[in-house]
């Protein structure tokens, strides 16, 4: 892809003045502009947070991030995508998915989820990749990258109920982009998935 043609390609989240199907309002804010980095990914820097004049806001904020959403980039590899053939009730379109190094023990993927937080506080994460199947990992390990470190999380992708968002737990989060979840394919005899995550807020800021 060649970023700054203003065209959105492979690995490209925006091009230019060209964000496709994104606004400030799908990430969760109540106006603004996006601004597109040298790289071609998205900066919300602009966005403007709701609540109001005189206060901010105390409504529950929830952000999903998707496979296909500017905020989701494949760091390692080149995953596959489904949209059905394999596995139901995923979030979206699609889904990705890639070999495990318990089956191919050279092989080396990961996927992250980074949102942009309006405010520091409390945050539950949770996942989301449709129904199981048979060759997907029992032990896929979700490593959620917060304001007091870094958690992994296995989790067995065989036993998805069908398009129920399973918890990795809750953790405090700084205002911003600098936590994350990071998938990798250190796993079992199988495939890791790697579909949807979502934040939502469960408690107070977080003082500064």
């Amino acid at each position: 892809s060649v970023c700054g043609n203003g065209i959105i390609e492979v690995s490209e989240y925006c091009d230019s003045n060209n964000f496709g199907k994104y606004t400030c309002a799908t990430a969760g804010y109540a106006g603004g502009t996006l601004v597109c980095n040298a790289d071609c990914t998205v900066s919300y820097k602009n966005c403007i947070s709701g609540g109001g004049s005189g206060g901010s806001s105390q409504q529950q904020q929830e952000i999903i991030i998707d496979n296909t959403n500017p905020g989701f980039k494949m760091l390692i590899g080149s995953w596959a995508s489904d949209n059905g053939n394999y596995g139901k009730g995923f979030y979206g379109t699609n889904y990705l998915y890639a070999p495990s190094t318990g089956w191919q023990p050279q092989a080396n993927y990961k996927a992250q989820w980074t949102p942009n937080l309006q405010t520091a506080g409390t945050y539950e994460v949770l996942t989301r990749f449709g129904s199981g199947w048979g060759n997907w990992a029992i032990d896929a390990p979700f490593t959620v990258n917060h304001a007091n470190g870094a958690t992994t999380v296995r989790i067995d992708q065989r036993k998805a109920a069908n398009g129920a968002w399973i918890s990795l737990g809750s953790y405090q989060f700084n205002a911003g982009s600098s936590g994350n979840v990071v998938l990798s394919n250190d796993a079992g005899f199988a495939y890791v998935v790697a579909d949807a995550v979502k934040w939502v807020s469960v408690g107070d800021p977080v003082p500064q």
